[in-house]
Formats: structure tokens, sequence, C-alpha cells
């Protein structure tokens, strides 16, 4: 999302939507192969039009699809900042309850205490990520390497 807005800035605002539809459908991409032709066709799209655009995403884009080297189930969660967004907006709801605090080690053992119940819902609470996909793809490279 983050990395669709700063693009967008660089487009006028009446191509924006077709930039964000392009974008999509690279991250929407069955593989990294295939992202990576995508994003090269849109770079050569973009060049003689909006050669800001172009160079910057040439320089940022193969950064941004490291996203495919993780398994595909874990792809649309891992590539944005939903869940981050929804934790830090936890912290700003229950800080925002205290207002003033004594001092600065007080709130860092408020924040400290919500970061503890986040890692255990996380642990106890149902799977926003299968990691059994991960250790199966660890595993499976082991024995490639062997």
């Amino acid at each position: 999302m983050h990395y669709q807005r700063n693009a967008q800035k660089l487009v006028p605002a009446k191509e924006r939507a077709t930039l964000a539809a392009r974008l999509r459908d690279i991250f929407n991409a069955p593989d990294l192969a295939m992202a990576q032709q995508r994003l090269s066709q849109m770079i050569e799209l973009y060049r003689a039009t909006h050669t800001k655009l172009a160079d910057w995403v040439e320089q940022t884009g193969e950064e941004t699809l490291a996203v495919f080297h993780l398994p595909a189930s874990h792809r649309v969660r891992l590539r944005s900042t939903n869940s981050l967004g929804a934790f830090n907006g936890q912290i700003d709801r229950r800080t925002r309850v205290v207002r003033i605090f004594p001092n600065e080690a007080s709130c860092l053992r408020l924040v400290s205490a919500l970061a503890m119940e986040q890692t255990e819902a996380w642990l106890t609470g149902p799977r926003y990520l299968d990691m059994t996909t991960l250790a199966e793809r660890s595993t499976a490279k082991e024995a490639i390497v062997a």
C-alpha cells in the first residue's frame, strides 16, 4: 500500500487508478518470474511518458518483490502492514486512556504488557500464518543441500 501511494505521487491524478491496477497486477502474480516480467513491462510502458516514475520503479521495484520468496499462503498477509497497524492502533487506544504517564518507565511497562499480550494471542489464538509451510520449505532446502 505504501509503495503504491509513493508511486502515485509521481503521476497525475487522472492516471493514478490505472497505475494502482498495474501495481496490483504485479503483486497478484502467481510467482516471482511473472511478477518480474510484469514489473519490467510496466517500467517500459511508463519510460516514455513518466520517466521519473519509471526510474523510481526500476530502482525500488525489485525490493518490493521480496515477498515472492515466501510461501504463497503468506504473501497476501505479509505484503501489507495491516497487522502492524492494528497493533499500533491498540497501543494508541490503550495509552490514550491514561493520557499523562508519571514517567517514561510507566509508559514502557504498559506498551510492553500490550506487546506480551499480542505475542500470547499470536501463539495461542487463531493462526495468522501457518508456520508449517515455512518449516516444510526449510527441510526441503536442507535435503537438497545435503
